[in-house]
């Protein structure tokens, strides 16, 4: 991209290449042909919280694997119509054959949706969802000083009091944890409520989350969205370092426009912003007037994650399925990924087959908590070692390809998954100011939706949300 096309000003400027900025770029620039447009991206590439990356696989090839967001829901209406639109498509994902929970040092097997841990377990966890659920129901019309006590629990006491058996705790403190991405005993009940609300429901969010499959790999959907918006209008390996924007009290040169700066100092101006960075990367910027409080707050109190450390293992054949397996693992309690570590467990284990199932392969999501002081190959050893639980041993170990991405060591993101809010802040998720405009600053991204928060629908929906505001003040 040329200077000259940086240094004028510009109608929109979008401040990231994920799903929701290259979205709104699409659908603005469908409303607005002419319009001067520039989308801009700290990393070297698209996609934001979606990636793929190259594996080796059967035969020989190589083949590009889901390490971000991968799956959508067949009542995703925004994200299919996009990826109808993009002639992208999708399959269901598999889960035929035994599944297996492991849960106090005991792996059972169970087939279907309701895992063998006991009947009186059972209807203690059917009670304590049902709580959460109307807890999550009435959570935008709760009462301020309800919302507030509310807040001064974490997830984990949460579950702690409303459930009576330690099994069904740990069973559903597991089933959750994957969802988080970080430690529950930090984490507002408030955040997992408001994701669960969000997406219909605890048991639609357990249930229809990981229903289907994008054909290719989740990032398609952003690379055919750039395609569409076009090379010249985006520019990789900008990273927007402060946000200035006039105000009446303000030198007349900046009145009525924003003003961009860079980490390396470059400076831009545009009419309009639209910040579609997560919660947890807002405060990378400084804002000049200062956010307004409660998006201010909630930047300063995202902790830092643990559960994102994706793994995708190929192998010649998917032993799982020969076996009756469906490949689908829930750990609830784990395997330390070394043995000095008490963290750095499997989480969650699902078939990622290719379409065809010419190419058998397996992703494992697991805790990085150990990722600061394993080696790769330690985290490897263990990590295959804990999967020799569930299969064979001489088939777990007798791989292709190993590969496995840390989304805390990802620069500008920390996590695959929505930003978890902490024990206190939690009631700010709910204020109506958290995705306003903030003068010619507008916002978007999975964060900032009112449906399925933490997925690329919550990304797709909030960049129709934001294109029609934007649409509405140029």
């Amino acid at each position: 991209m040329n200077r000259e096309h940086l240094s004028r000003r510009h109608d929109v400027v979008i401040i990231g290449a994920g799903i929701a900025g290259l979205t709104a770029a699409h659908l603005l620039l469908k409303a607005r042909p002419d319009l001067d447009l520039l989308v801009l991206e700290a990393k070297d590439r698209i996609g934001g919280r979606l990636l793929s990356k190259p594996v080796r696989c059967a035969d020989g090839e190589v083949r590009q694997w889901c390490f971000g967001g991968t799956w959508a829901s067949k009542t995703q209406c925004n994200l299919l119509e996009l990826l109808k639109e993009m002639k992208i498509e999708t399959f269901e994902q598999y889960r035929q054959g035994i599944k297996f929970v492991e849960m106090d040092n005991t792996v059972t097997q169970y087939e279907g949706g309701v895992p063998t841990i006991g009947l009186l377990n059972l209807l203690d966890l059917n009670l304590t969802l049902q709580a959460l659920e109307r807890q999550a129901t009435g959570l935008k019309t709760s009462q301020p000083d309800q919302v507030e006590r509310m807040d001064q629990d974490s997830v984990k006491s949460a579950v702690q009091r409303l459930t009576f058996r330690e099994e069904s705790e740990l069973f559903l403190r597991g089933v959750v944890a994957p969802v988080l991405q970080g430690s529950d005993e930090r984490i507002s009940q408030i955040h997992a409520l408001n994701v669960a609300q969000s997406s219909g429901g605890f048991e639609k969010l357990f249930k229809d989350a990981q229903e289907l499959r994008v054909d290719g790999g989740a990032q398609r959907i952003t690379e055919r969205l750039a395609e569409s918006v076009g090379p010249a209008r985006l520019r990789l390996g900008w990273a927007v370092a402060e946000i200035r924007q006039s105000t009446d009290n303000d030198d007349e040169n900046f009145r009525g426009e924003v003003c961009l700066l860079s980490e390396s100092g470059d400076q831009l101006t545009s009419c309009l912003v639209l910040c579609t960075l997560p919660l947890a990367s807002l405060n990378l910027v400084k804002f000049r007037p200062t956010l307004p409080p409660s998006k201010q707050q909630l930047a300063n109190n995202c902790p830092t994650v643990s559960h994102t450390l994706k793994t995708i293992i190929t192998y010649a054949n998917a032993f799982w399925r020969q076996a009756g397996f469906s490949g689908e693992i829930l750990s609830c309690q784990g395997q330390p990924m070394n043995p000095q570590s008490v963290s750095g467990s499997i989480s969650v284990c699902y078939d990622a087959c290719s379409r065809d199932g010419a190419h058998p392969a397996l992703v494992v999501l697991a805790s990085s908590g150990a990722d600061r002081t394993a080696s790769p190959n330690e985290r490897r050893e263990a990590l295959l070692n804990h999967l020799a639980r569930f299969f064979p041993k001489e088939d777990v170990f007798n791989f292709i390809d190993y590969a496995e991405h840390s989304w805390c060591s990802e620069p500008y993101h920390s996590t695959c998954m929505a930003s978890a809010v902490s024990v206190g802040c939690g009631s700010l998720l709910l204020s109506p100011e958290l995705s306003k405009p903030f003068h010619r600053v507008h916002f978007a991204g999975s964060d900032m939706a009112d449906e399925w928060i933490g997925y690329m629908e919550g990304a797709v929906q909030s960049a129709k949300r934001a294109t029609a505001e934007l649409l509405q003040a140029l």
